[in-house]
C-alpha cells in the first residue's frame, strides 16, 4: 500500500552574499568581516543568493538534539 504525506524538513545551505559596509581600510574591514561573523552592523546586502548545491540534510546532533522534520497534516492513502 502506498501513502503520501507533506514533510518540512531542515537543511544547511551556504548563501552567497555581496555586501557593503564601512570601513578605514582592509585590515579593518577583515576584522569587522571575522568580529561579526561575516555580517558587520549596518551592512548593506548588494545581492544575496542561496547555493543549493550546498545543500546537506542536518541531523538531529547538528540541530542541537531537536528534531529536523515535521509532519504537516496526515498520512494519506493513495
Amino acid at each position: 500500500m502506498k501513502f503520501t504525506a507533506t514533510l518540512d524538513k531542515k537543511f544547511e545551505v551556504w548563501q552567497r552574499l555581496d555586501i557593503s559596509f564601512e570601513a578605514e581600510d582592509e585590515a579593518e574591514a577583515k576584522e569587522l568581516l571575522e568580529k561579526w561573523d561575516g555580517t558587520p552592523p549596518d551592512v548593506d546586502y548588494i545581492n544575496t543568493e542561496t547555493l543549493y548545491d550546498t545543500e546537506e540534510a542536518m541531523t538531529v546532533t547538528d540541530n542541537g538534539g531537536a528534531e529536523v522534520w515535521e509532519l504537516q497534516g496526515e498520512i494519506r492513502p493513495e
